[in-house]
Parts: structure tokens; sequence; C-alpha cells
């Protein structure tokens, strides 16, 4: 994934593109342009799709441990009013600048709940709660939630590790984002507007090595704590094992609520330009902020719609990082790369690190 990531960056580097879109347009042509566009706002959407249900039952579970009672226990209150007092106005933000806090207080977020899930850990922490066959938060779990080991299954190419696999490339999937980070990057060097310059592209591959080693880490560590502690009941979103009574796991919620509710907005963003993208290359209209904002208000209900009957986040994930997930992360940027080898003449492979003036 990081390997492919970097190729982005430098077909970006060499064609001054500014979309995946526009990439495949200038290399491969406009009339093919629209499966890039459909993968995209189909990855998009599918990742959205698992925040509303992510954000239902965060909030759900937060409630109970705050007491309340009667609707405010239900997933389905959250995700209307979450999706309309909140994501609505984030969503129709005019620039999304603003959500940067937002994104940092999200990394912070992710480093707070591997170090919890650690922490609960009973191979780490031998006296955690859940290393106990009954106590006080072990008692307070579903039936489907208790720790159980020496379950698994024989069957590598079972229904579970299918899901699993395609939660793998979900996790490794930003690659729909490395036009935008391409060009912060060339800002933030200063680069003229119309000469891109190696040190662009040394910036761009030095941070994709980076933030792919670090994000790769934190999903081991996710992982393997999420497993050891809960074995074959290990819920899709991890989280949702633990009690509601567990006060660690309520603040964790909390941040795994922000640093959700921070990026839901860039995903609908997305979903609006490639569907405009696509409806323009089918005669319709140029897109405008007026119509952004109607795609914008359409997607989050029809969100809103699905993820109120759909309510396995992990599936979601894993259905749409396995569909769209190859699409973007290994067959678009292999099918560039050669081509623009072929046009080169270049029987050299190209390096992802490799420099182009």
């Amino acid at each position: 994934s990081a390997y492919t990531f970097g190729l982005y960056g430098r077909l970006l580097h060499v064609h001054r593109a500014k979309s995946l879109g526009e990439l495949w347009e200038k290399e491969k042509g406009r009339s093919s342009s629209w499966i890039v566009s459909l993968a995209t706002l189909t990855f998009c959407f599918g990742a959205a799709l698992s925040y509303s249900i992510l954000l239902g039952d965060t909030f759900s579970a937060l409630a109970h441990t705050a007491g309340l009672q009667g609707v405010f226990l239900s997933r389905s209150f959250w995700i209307v009013l979450l999706t309309s007092s909140t994501l609505y106005p984030l969503c129709n933000l005019d620039s999304l600048l603003a959500l940067a806090p937002l994104s940092i207080a999200g990394v912070a977020a992710v480093i707070a709940t591997t170090c919890f899930l650690g922490m609960r850990c009973p191979d780490i922490n031998t006296l955690s709660p859940y290393a106990q066959v009954s106590g006080k938060l072990i008692d307070t779990l579903a039936p489907n939630m208790i720790p159980q080991f020496n379950t698994y299954n024989r069957h590598i190419f079972s229904p579970s590790s299918s899901v699993l696999v395609g939660m793998a490339a979900t996790s490794y999937l930003g690659h729909f984002s490395a036009p935008s980070f391409y060009g912060s990057l060339r800002q933030k060097n200063r680069s003229p507007e119309k000469i891109p310059s190696a040190r662009d592209l040394d910036a761009f591959n030095r941070v994709t090595f980076l933030g792919f080693a670090f994000a790769t880490l934190l999903n081991c560590l996710v992982m393997s704590f999420g497993f050891l502690t809960f074995g074959g009941s290990s819920s899709g979103v991890i989280l949702n094992n633990f009690s509601i009574h567990d006060p660690g796991a309520s603040f964790c919620r909390v941040l795994m609520a922000v640093c959700v509710i921070g990026g839901y907005p860039f995903l609908i963003s997305s979903v609006a330009k490639e569907f405009l993208e696509l409806r323009k290359g089918h005669g319709g209209e140029q897109s405008s902020r007026r119509s952004e904002k109607s795609v914008t208000f359409w997607a989050l209900l029809l969100l809103a719609a699905v993820s109120l009957v759909m309510k396995d986040a992990g599936f979601v994930i894993g259905f749409s990082g396995a569909v769209m997930g190859s699409f973007i992360v290994y067959i678009f940027p292999a099918l560039l790369t050669l081509s623009l080898s072929g046009k080169q003449h270049n029987t050299r492979p190209i390096h992802w690190m490799h420099r182009t003036e």
C-alpha cells in the first residue's frame, strides 16, 4: 500500500494533476476516467456508512454509561441526531481547513485508545478486569462479547477470513487523498505553481513511508491487544467489546467519536465531488458550491437511512475495502505506471523513490 501510494505521488508529480480522475484522464484518456470516480465514490460512501454505524453504537454505549433512559439508548436516535445537528453543518463548511485541529485530535485519540487496549490486555496486565472469569466489568458483558479462546476456524478461506482481509485493505487505504496530500506538500515547500521540484517528491515519499510505518504499528498493536483480550468474541469495532461501565473504554469512545466526526466531512466531500464528476461526464451541469451542498444533503440522508438498518460496521469496512479498495490501492496505480513506462519507452521498473525532474 505504501509503495502504490508513492506511485500515485510520482504520477501526480509527472502529470501535475490535482485529482485521481484528472490523473487517469491525462494518462489513459477521458472516456474511461469514470471508472476512477466510481471506485472512489463507492469506497468513500462505504467508509462514511461505517462511520455512521460506529457513531450510533458509540453514543448509545455512552448513554448507557451516563445512566440515560428511553430513546437516548437507541442507536437510531443518535444517528439521526448527529447527522442533522453535527455532521450536516460540518460537511457544508466552505473550507475543511477548519477541521485541522480535529484531525490532530484524531491522531492523539488513536494513540490513547491503543494504550488503553494494551492496559486492558491480560497478557500485558495480569490484573486486567477482563482476565477474570467473573467480576464487576466482565459480568456486564453481553454473552457474545465474553472472551472466548480456542474457538478458531481451521478454514483459511472462511467468510470471517475474507472480512479480515478486506478490513486490512481498508486500514491502509488513504490513496484517494494522495492528490490533496501532494498538493499540500507543494504549498508547504512554496513550489512554483507550474514547476514541481524534486524536493516535493522527496518530501512526499518520506512522509508516506513514515506515515504507513506508524499506521502499520498501530494496526498490529490494536489487533493483537483486542484478540488477546477477547479472542473469538472480538467485535469488528473492538471498543464495542468493553463494558459500558468501564470508564477507560467510555473515555476512548468519546475520543474516537471526535476522531470519526472530524474525518466524516472529508469523506462526504469526496463523495459529492466524484458524484458531480460522474454526472458531468454524462452531460450534466458543471459542479458548483450549490450543487455540492445538494449532493451532500442527499448523501447524508441516504447514509442515515442505511445505517439505521445495518449494524455491523466491521462488515461494511471489510466489504468496501475488498471490493473498491483493491482497485484504488493496487490496480489503478499499477496500470497508470505501466502506461507511463510505455510512453517513455523505459524498460526499467519505476521505483517509488525515484525522482522525476
